[in-house]
């Protein structure tokens, strides 16, 4: 049986490599939807040095799309929050110490929010994506916390 963290890092690199610049380093890469009015979807979630990208992919990982390139000094408003949004019962709990909704405005107005997996601990975890996944959530934490620095 292949292990789950290979399969979902071999399946989402490829997407991931495709959105890099010649030179720029990847810090991580994690699987997550997005929604929006006209929008939505699966994406692979990009960490370089300098840029967040969100490059949308089909159910089988291929890119496909235009990716939406972000750098930190273009957000004007940033906001994560757990899944759920404040709302709390046992199963909205459960979602918001697994996931993570991620909220960015750029200064050309253009707002870009997504939901994420945190991919750590247990059975959660592995579903969520497992240590692919929460290798990517740590090196976005890292690249928004460079933001308030």
């Amino acid at each position: 049986m292949a292990d789950h963290r290979e399969n979902l890092d071999n399946r989402l690199r490829p997407a991931a490599e495709s959105v890099l610049t010649p030179g720029e380093q990847l810090n991580g890469f994690l699987v997550a939807t997005q929604s929006g009015l006209f929008k939505g979807g699966l994406r692979v979630l990009v960490i370089t040095d300098d840029r967040l990208v969100v490059q949308p992919i089909t159910r089988d990982f291929s890119p496909t799309g235009e990716a939406i390139s972000i750098k930190r000094g273009d957000i004007t408003e940033l906001r994560t929050t757990g899944l759920g949004g404040g709302w709390y019962d046992s199963t909205v709990t459960i979602a918001a110490w697994a996931g993570i909704e991620l909220k960015v405005r750029t200064h050309d107005g253009r707002k870009t929010k997504v939901s994420m997996m945190k991919g750590d601990g247990g059975l959660i975890g592995k579903l969520g994506g497992g240590e692919t996944q929460r290798i990517g959530v740590e090196a976005l934490k890292e690249w928004l916390e460079a933001i308030e620095r």
